[in-house]
C-alpha cells in the first residue's frame, strides 16, 4: 500500500495520443505506460483527458521484412551503444518531455528514440471489472543500422517549480516492484514473442538536471525529475516492413492508493499498440 497521501498519480499512457488521467491531491507521479510497448499516457483522479493527436503515420512501399527476422532485443544489463539501459531510457525521457516534437523518430548518436502511437478508446469504462480499451498505430521510418530504444512504462515524478524544490515524494523501487499492475503483457516482433521476461528491464533514474517541459503543465508541473520503469534497446532491424505490437493489461485495484477524498483510487486499462517499422536505405522508397 502507498502510504503518502499527498500523492498525485498522473498516469501518462501514450500512444502518441495523450490520454492523461489525473489523480490529485497534493503531488502528482506520472505513470507512463509506455505501450511501445504501449506508451501509455493517462492521468488518473477527477478528469480523464482524451485529446487525440495525429497520428504521424508515413506510408512507403516497402516489401515485407523476411518473418524470421526479428531484432534482437539487447540484455538489460547489456552496455549496448555506449550505454547501460538505465542510461538509454534517462536519455529517452529527456528528450520525450524536453522537445515539442516527439512524434517522429529521433536520433540520438548510434540509437534512434521511437516515437509512441496515438491511441483511441474503443470500449469499456475504465475501471478494474470493465478495463478501457485504447488502441493506436503508428507508421515509422528507419534507416538500415539503425538501433533503437523504447519504454514499456514509467512512474514520472515532477516538479512544481522552476528550482524543482517542491517536487513529487518517489516512490520506493521495491514498493514499485510489488504493485499488481501489469496484470498481462505480450509484446511481439513480426509475430514473435520478445521481451518476455518483462520485470527483468526495470530501472529507476534520476533526470539531473530535472528535464523541464516546454511548457508547464495545466496542474503547474514543470518538468519531470525522476523515473522507473521498463524499456529495451533493440539491435537494427533488417531492410523491409516490420511490426512490433504491444498489447498490455493494467489494472489497479483497490487498496493501494488512497483517496484523500475517501476509500480508493482504482483503474482498469487494456492498451493494444501496433508499430509498423519500415527500415528503407537512403534514396530508396
Amino acid at each position: 500500500m502507498l502510504r503518502n497521501s499527498k500523492l498525485q498519480l498522473t498516469l501518462t499512457i501514450h500512444w502518441g495520443l495523450t490520454m492523461k488521467t489525473e489523480i490529485h491531491t497534493k503531488q502528482q507521479t506520472r505513470l507512463l505506460l509506455t505501450s511501445c510497448l504501449v506508451m501509455f499516457s493517462l492521468m488518473i483522479w477527477g478528469t480523464v483527458t482524451h485529446a487525440a493527436q495525429p497520428a504521424g503515420i508515413y506510408t512507403s512501399p516497402v516489401v515485407a521484412a523476411p518473418a524470421n527476422v526479428a531484432a534482437k532485443i539487447l540484455p538489460p544489463q547489456s552496455h549496448a551503444y555506449g550505454k547501460t539501459l538505465t542510461q538509454w531510457l534517462n536519455a529517452y525521457w529527456r528528450w520525450y518531455y524536453t522537445t515539442t516534437n516527439n512524434t517522429q523518430p529521433f536520433k540520438a548518436g548510434p540509437v534512434t528514440f521511437m516515437p509512441l502511437p496515438s491511441g483511441a478508446l474503443i470500449s469499456g469504462e475504465g475501471t478494474p471489472e470493465d478495463p478501457a480499451l485504447y488502441r493506436g498505430q503508428i507508421e515509422v521510418t528507419l534507416k538500415p543500422g539503425a538501433p533503437f530504444v523504447l519504454p514499456a512504462f514509467s512512474f514520472t515524478y515532477e516538479c512544481y517549480d522552476d528550482s524543482c524544490t517542491n517536487k513529487d515524494v518517489k516512490i520506493p523501487d521495491a514498493e514499485v516492484l510489488s504493485l499488481p499492475i501489469i496484470t498481462d503483457h505480450h509484446l511481439t516482433l513480426d509475430g514473435q514473442p520478445i521481451q518476455e521476461n518483462f520485470w527483468d528491464y526495470y530501472i529507476s533514474t534520476e533526470l539531473n538536471p530535472p528535464a523541464y517541459y516546454p511548457q508547464p503543465t495545466s496542474y503547474g508541473a514543470t518538468g519531470a525529475w525522476y523515473a522507473q520503469g521498463i524499456g529495451f534497446v533493440a539491435a537494427p532491424l533488417s531492410p523491409g516492413k516490420h511490426t512490433l505490437t504491444l498489447l498490455e493489461t493494467y489494472i489497479f485495484p483497490e487498496g493501494i492508493i488512497p483517496n484523500p477524498n475517501g476509500g480508493w483510487f482504482s483503474w482498469g486499462y487494456i492498451y493494444d499498440n501496433t508499430w509498423i517499422i519500415n527500415v528503407v536505405p537512403p534514396g530508396k522508397q
